[in-house]
Formats: structure tokens, sequence, C-alpha cells
């Protein structure tokens, strides 16, 4: 006859090895799903995987001819799942990480009329594991502009270099 602290033991090494087993399938039943599924069905370089852009209009003067004031830069995501916001504004001290030169140039670059004058064409979910970014700027006129991006899209050349000059 086996002792109660044997059939204890006896089930608790039971439970155990169900609950690895468990996980085990769990986890490759996950796997299993992305690979099936992919990291989605468009490209990235194709036009609709863009920026996504909203705007806003300030007073009635022409945007493209506005200077930026501030620019927001909100990093989230990547295999790490960091989360990181950036705040370039005219004035301020740099943000960690860069000079005032990088400053300047955020600036400039979002107040070019290549930058304000971008699609904001509707951008689809493409993957896992990329970094996303959310990208708002404030124009000198009360307009604001705002795009959402992953590191796995092809973007304008303008987008593209104020976030290489981000982070």
């Amino acid at each position: 006859m086996t002792s109660e602290p044997d059939q204890r033991r006896a089930r608790l090494n039971t439970v155990s090895a169900l609950s690895s087993r468990i996980a085990t399938l769990s986890a490759s039943v996950v796997i299993l799903g992305v690979l099936v599924s992919g990291c989605g069905d468009q490209p990235a370089d194709s036009p609709s995987a863009a920026a996504t852009g909203t705007e806003t209009s300030g007073g009635g003067s022409d945007e493209a001819s506005a200077t930026a004031t501030k620019v927001v830069v909100h990093q989230t995501g990547g295999i790490a799942g960091l989360d990181r916001t950036w705040t370039i504004s005219a004035g301020g001290p740099p943000p960690p990480g860069m000079s005032a030169a990088d400053v300047r140039r955020v600036l400039d670059i979002a107040s070019s009329t290549e930058f304000q004058s971008m699609p904001t064409t509707r951008a689809k979910d493409i993957c896992c594991d990329h970094f996303s970014y959310s990208v708002s700027v404030i124009y000198s006129d009360g307009s604001s502009r705002q795009f959402a991006t992953s590191e796995a899209q092809r973007q304008a050349a303008p987008l593209d270099d104020l976030l290489g000059l981000v982070g």
C-alpha cells in the first residue's frame, strides 16, 4: 500500500507533466498559426502599405508654408516590446541621444513642402516584431499632421529620413 504523501507526490508529478504538455501544445498552436497566416497578405512596398496619416487645418494659411514647431515620435513594439517617446520642439532641449543639429533637421524635414504634401493613405498591419511609429507634427499656423507607420512598411522619403534621426 502506498502512503498518503507518496500519493500526493505522484498526483503532483502527473499534474506537472500534463501542464508542461499543455504549454508545449499551446506554443505549437501559436507558432503554427503564425506560419499558416504569414505576416500579412500585402507586400511592404505596395502603394496601400504607406503610412496612415491625418491632418487638421489651423487658420486660413497655406499649410505648405507653415513651420513645424513640435514633433512627437512614439515608438512601440519590436521583439522587446519597447515603448518610447521623443518630443522634439523648437527652442526645447534635444531629447536624449539627439543633438541640437538633429532637432533642427527633424523640424526642417517636418516643415518641408515634400513632408507636408505626403499622401495619407491607409496602412496595413504587416507583421509582428516590428517597430510601429506614431508621428505627430504641430505647425506654427495651428495645423497638425499625424502619421502611423511601421518599420516593415515603405514610407515616403521625408518620413523615413525623420524616423532615421530619432532613436
